[in-house]
């Protein structure tokens, strides 16, 4: 795709966005630019305040701010690592056009399949996303795009470590040591928190694949139920057609018969063949 009809696209998608958010079309609050920045001087403002409002409150209990680099942005709060970001609509369309590109242009079946289990093929496998170089980690695109060398990146993961650190750690090296695993009983490192590495990946596959299995049940379902709607159960008298096995077709037949239905059991019906 050009430059230019990529333009043209980031555009409609944009307008069609502010267009959704004007009509209240989505239940998700969409931010321009201006009120990106606004919310985040409010949630640094909120931090910083020693006497909070309900307000404030809100916006602590809720976002909190990432610094990268020289670049600030609002993430969700979240006990894991994790770590999801707020954008402005602006940046949208960059972001999933970006994965896109990560994940080889995944078209149509691709997309079909993915979104049936609830998440990527990879992730119901091995319990994470699949990780294609920086494209697919959790620094923004404009931090990418300035990296040139292994140093670049290794000075801005120094600087965030340095940002985000806790203040209120105050465990001391030897408790950290002597904490264990609760179900393999193996020592923990300084990033553990109550399980070990292994027993955290054993954990996360199963949940991914549960959660993998109760979507394809809960799209079997669905199927179903509209098989059910468009295809009402035959009565007596109605003309259907039987297929004909290939050992029983000869060449240049049709492919099904048709019957009419005489009776109906509670396991089959009965037919009889013109």
């Amino acid at each position: 795709m050009s430059a230019s009809s990529l333009s043209v696209w980031k555009d409609k998608f944009v307008s069609d966005l502010l267009c959704s958010e004007d009509a209240k079309l989505s239940k998700y609050n969409i931010l321009t630019k201006t009120q990106y920045e606004e919310l985040l001087k409010d949630i640094v403002q909120a931090k910083l305040a020693r006497k909070k409002t309900s307000l404030q409150y809100r916006r602590v209990n809720r976002f909190d701010v990432l610094d990268i680099g020289s670049t600030r942005r609002i993430i969700a709060k979240s006990k894991t690592d994790e770590i999801l970001y707020y954008l402005p609509v602006e940046e949208i369309f960059d972001v999933i056009e970006s994965a896109h590109i990560s994940i080889g242009h995944g078209g149509r079946d691709r997309l079909r399949m993915e979104t049936s289990i609830k998440q990527s093929p990879y992730k119901a496998m091995f319990g994470i996303e699949p990780r294609v170089g920086l494209a697919t980690s959790s620094l923004p695109l404009e931090i990418i795009a300035t990296l040139e060398r292994e140093e670049d990146l290794e000075k801005i993961i120094a600087e965030g470590n340095q940002n985000n650190m806790h203040e209120d750690n105050t465990e001391s090296d030897s408790e950290n040591l002597s904490k264990i695993c609760d179900k393999c009983s193996a020592n923990l490192t300084e990033t553990d928190i109550n399980c070990c590495l292994n027993c955290t990946t054993e954990h996360n596959i199963k949940s991914a694949r549960l959660e993998a299995t109760n979507a394809l049940i809960k799209q079997a379902n669905k199927m179903k139920s509209v098989y059910n709607k468009t295809h009402p159960p035959a009565n007596v008298g109605d003309n259907v057609t039987v297929p004909i096995p290939d050992v029983d077709k000869p060449k240049g037949s049709f492919r099904n018969v048709i019957a009419v239905i005489l009776l109906k059991t509670d396991k089959k019906n009965n037919i009889l063949c013109n």
